[in-house]
């Protein structure tokens, strides 16, 4: 019971009648959009390529990608809007509910200055059309054909008008169409009159480029009148919409605004959608088209409608437990054929179905598969091919087999010819001829690519391609067509050859091409959705005498291609808006920067509402990168360029593959100063006065330091003098004198050798500006044991090195510390009594990265000294004055800093007991 009741409801679910839908595609825009309002006074196409909206909430402005709103805050007369229109300076107009004036100029609002005597004087007046005349003259007229204008100086005049002047008119090529309530006036070009009264109130009318009349009726509906046939019974579409405007624009695409339900995009009036089941659980798969027949497949089944005059359509299951794989139209019976994986039926003129024979099981693994290929032969037989076999059928018996095996490929295609067969698979053109098959791909390597379609007729054979486009063979000549033609796709589903135009069928939509040689991409013309069809995968197209059928998954699109033409108008591309850095100097399209400001931005649309936001830009930058950049962007950015002359060049293409022209920006960027001729002046005369300044002031330097260190040699020969003073010398020798009267021959040899030897040191560190600390310190120690042998023993003294002084590796100037040893001893410890114990100390630290020298002796002190004035304190204080003379001219010779300290040493009582000297000497090596 449950299987007959589920039965019976499956037949009843296959026999529905479902009404067809036959209208053009359409947009619709509404606040969910971006619309400022759902109520549409007018929509108007600016020269520029915008498109106006007034509205019960302002004005927007869109541009294929989004709305702009605007409203009474941004200057407009009012917040609701009723009318648009545009003067001969491009001066954009807006007339408010109150009849007051607004216009749009550089980007900006102004509301008219004479809105004022518009409110007194007009508003109670209802105006049914305002315009700008000439000099800015606004006049408002009414419909008992009387006018009222507003000079420029704001003067009001009135005066009677003919209807030429208040009617609503419309010019074409041909003729000027004038409407007013229910009337419409038409004069051609012979100035012959033609009156038109209709049955409804026109709220608006619009020609398009197809001669077509689109009215707008106050009471509702939008009525198309083919070829300006206003007798005819009229199209009806939006029939419950009440239209307040129609715009046809610069594309041929028809808009619509509505009072309550925003606006309807038409792309093409011209193509008819049948997309009855669009809305269903079921998919397209293909269809054919009989005579005044549609017959579609879907995977439930086959679906026939008449769409001459609209009649049911009904869903057929076919009898096979198999679904449906493809539709093919045998003209030897006239009959439909449908293909499943287990059979082939016949489908006659009254739907009933027949099954032509069923595929035997030998035969299963061959054809039981997803994408069996069939064809019917000039005699009405069947023939199917994969990978392995072709087999040519009729009346249920197999009539010839032909081995495939040598291909090895898949079988994408095969079109059967009077004496041969070719065959496009995946390893590209077989041809079969004389029972042999042939690979074309050795011949030529066009044919070496995956073949998905052919078609033929006697000037050319044209093969479809999965992935390289069209290849056309004409003659001896081959040539290919690919998306750098024009085409929309290089992955061809399939083609349709009919005269000499072919129909391109791919994902992406269907390009049209008129075969010719040359070929001329401007022969190509491309549909997509945005040109009104259902679905950019289209399967197939299907050509009926002078229309096309467009066959995608979605259902089906047919117009008429002789009689409607495609408007292949180029997209409108406009800068937005160029940002410059601060400083940049502007003439038109000129632009110079300087160079640390050299950002650049450059905002720009390409209006081309049939591709919406579809359109793509191209764009380079002559004198940085000569290639052209391809991008979806809307903007250009350069954050810096270098200094130099450029020309950046912006271009727009639609999806129909027409470019918009192309906008050129001429950029210069300034040399930085340091690469100017001033500023390269400027250095070689600054690099002349720096070298004669360098050389100069080197060679008063020079003459300055060997005027010093004359003045030092002088000085040091005087130290010399003064440390080697007659008295140290008589002194030394009578000593050794001494000891050679004593016969003390050691004593006086040792003396006698080490005297020697301080002369010999002394003379030899004389001839240096610098010694080490090594060879000082053994004069100084050989100076000492002398003086200590002289004076008896009367002092022992001492020289300490810190293991940290390189006693090598520095230096210091010599004889400049031998003089204070000598005062340490002359004046400081012989002014003591005979029995004292005298200590003198030399020594030599590192502190702070110098070197560090002091001279301690435990004498009188330097104030006892003093008062102990005699010629020997006088001579070694001579010789102190010119050791500080050394020092200060050491110091300006080397730009170093030696500096001497003194220190007086005291006990605890404050009682003198010694000196200590400090020198600081900067390390030199």
């Amino acid at each position: 019971m449950f299987k007959q009741i589920a039965l019976s409801i499956l037949v009843i679910a296959l026999m529905l009648n479902i009404t067809f839908s036959q209208n053009p595609s359409s947009y619709k825009f509404t606040t969910d959009d971006g619309l400022p309002h759902q109520t549409i006074f007018k929509v108007f196409q600016a020269s520029n390529g915008y498109v106006w909206f007034a509205t019960g909430l302002g004005v927007s402005r869109y541009d294929g990608y989004k709305f702009e709103n605007f409203a009474k805050y941004d200057n407009l007369s009012s917040n609701i809007i009723i009318d648009i229109f545009e003067d001969k300076t491009n001066t954009l107009w807006f007339v408010g509910e109150d009849k007051t004036l607004s216009y749009f100029k550089n980007n900006r609002f102004y509301k008219y200055k004479y809105n004022a005597i518009v409110k007194s004087k007009i508003i109670e007046k209802y105006p049914n059309k305002v315009r700008i005349l000439d000099k800015n003259s606004v006049c408002y007229y009414f419909d008992n054909k009387k006018a009222i204008t507003i000079n420029s100086a704001g003067k009001i005049e009135k005066k009677l008008c003919s209807y030429e002047e208040h009617w609503e008119n419309i010019k074409t090529k041909d003729a000027i169409y004038y409407w007013n309530k229910n009337k419409i006036i038409r004069e051609t070009n012979s100035i012959a009159k033609t009156n038109f009264t209709l049955n409804y109130n026109i709220s608006a009318l619009e020609i398009n480029v197809n001669r077509d009349i689109i009215i707008g009726s106050e009471s509702g509906g939008l009525k198309i009148y083919k070829k300006g046939n206003l007798n005819a019974e009229p199209q009806i579409l939006l029939s419950k919409e009440r239209v307040t405007s129609i715009l046809v624009d610069k594309e041929d695409g028809t808009w619509v605004s509505t009072n309550s339900s925003g606006v309807f995009y038409f792309p093409m009036l011209y193509v008819e959608s049948y997309n009855n089941l669009s809305s269903s659980n079921f998919k397209l798969k293909t269809a054919i088209i009989n005579d005044n027949e549609i017959i579609t497949m879907y995977c439930n089944g086959v679906i026939k409608f008449n769409y001459s005059d609209s009649t049911e359509e009904r869903l057929i299951k076919l009898p096979d437990s198999c679904a449906t794989q493809g539709l093919y139209y045998n003209e030897t019976n006239k009959s439909t054929i449908a293909l499943t994986r287990e059979s082939i039926f016949s489908i006659d003129k009254n739907f009933k179905i027949k099954k032509v024979f069923s595929l035997e099981q030998k035969y299963n693994s061959i054809y039981d598969v997803r994408d069996k290929k069939i064809s019917i032969d000039e005699n009405g037989n069947y023939w199917i091919a994969d990978h392995t076999k072709l087999v040519c059928f009729n009346n249920n018996s197999k009539i010839k087999e032909i081995d495939l095996l040598e291909l090895k490929s898949k079988i994408y295609t095969f079109c059967i010819g009077d004496k041969d067969i070719l065959l496009g698979t995946e390893t590209g053109l077989w041809k079969y001829i004389n029972d042999s098959l042939y690979y074309l791909g050795e011949k030529n390597n066009l044919y070496k690519e995956e073949i998905t379609s052919i078609q033929y007729n006697d000037q050319f054979v044209v093969f479809g391609t999965l992935y390289s486009g069209i290849i056309v063979s004409m003659k001896d000549t081959v040539y290919q067509l690919k998306m750098n033609n024009g085409l929309l796709s290089n992955s061809i589903n399939s083609i349709d050859l009919k005269d000499n135009t072919l129909w391109v069928s791919s994902n992406s939509g269907v390009s049209k091409i008129y075969l010719d040689m040359p070929f001329n991409s401007d022969e190509i013309e491309n549909y997509t959705k945005t040109s009104g069809l259902i679905s950019n995968k289209i399967q197939k197209t299907i050509i009926k005498d002078s229309i096309v059928y467009v066959i995608s998954n979605k259902g089906i699109n047919s117009f008429n291609f002789v009689s409607n033409t495609i408007n292949k108008n180029k997209p409108i591309l406009i800068i937005k808006d160029i940002i410059a850095a601060k400083g940049a100097k502007i003439s038109q399209n000129n632009y110079h920067l300087k160079h640390n400001r050299s950002s650049f931005v450059v905002d720009y649309i390409g209006i081309n509402f049939k591709s919406m936001s579809g359109v793509k830009y191209f764009y380079k930058l002559e004198g940085l990168d000569n290639r052209w950049q391809k991008t979806n962007n809307t903007k250009i950015s350069y954050p810096s360029l270098p200094h130099g002359n450029y020309v950046l060049r912006i271009e727009a293409e639609s999806t129909s593959g027409v470019f918009s022209d192309t906008i050129n920006i001429y950029i210069e960027v300034d040399k930085p100063f340091w690469l100017s001729w001033v500023f390269r002046l400027i250095v070689i005369l600054s690099i002349l006065i720096i070298s004669y300044t360098f050389f100069s002031v080197r060679s008063k330097i020079k003459l300055r330091k060997n005027k010093i260190k004359r003045i030092i040699d002088s000085l040091q020969y005087q130290a010399l003098n003064k440390q080697m003073n007659p008295h140290f010398i008589f002194n030394s020798l009578n000593s050794i004198h001494n000891y050679i009267l004593q016969n003390d021959v050691k004593n006086s040899s040792k003396y006698l050798n080490k005297f020697s030897m301080l002369i010999r040191m002394v003379l030899d560190n004389s001839q240096h500006q610098l010694v080490s600390i090594k060879k000082e310190t053994e004069a100084i120690g050989i100076y000492m044991e002398l003086e200590s042998n002289r004076f008896k023993d009367r002092f022992v003294f001492n020289i300490d090195i810190k293991d940290e002084v390189d006693i090598y590796l520095y230096k210091i100037p010599p004889l400049i510390i031998q003089p204070f040893v000598e005062n340490a001893i002359w004046h400081g410890l012989m002014n003591q009594d005979k029995y004292f114990d005298g200590k003198v100390k030399v020594s030599f630290s590192l502190e702070n990265k110098r070197i560090i020298c002091k001279v301690i002796d435990n004498g009188v002190g330097r104030k006892k000294a003093g008062i102990l004035n005699n010629e020997k304190q006088k001579n070694n204080s001579l010789g102190i004055k010119i050791t500080t003379r050394r020092k200060e001219l050491i110091n300006a010779l080397n730009n170093s800093d030696i500096s001497i300290k003194y220190i007086d040493l005291h006990d605890k009582s404050n009682q003198p007991i010694g000196t200590e000297v400090i020198i600081n000497f900067p390390i030199f090596i």
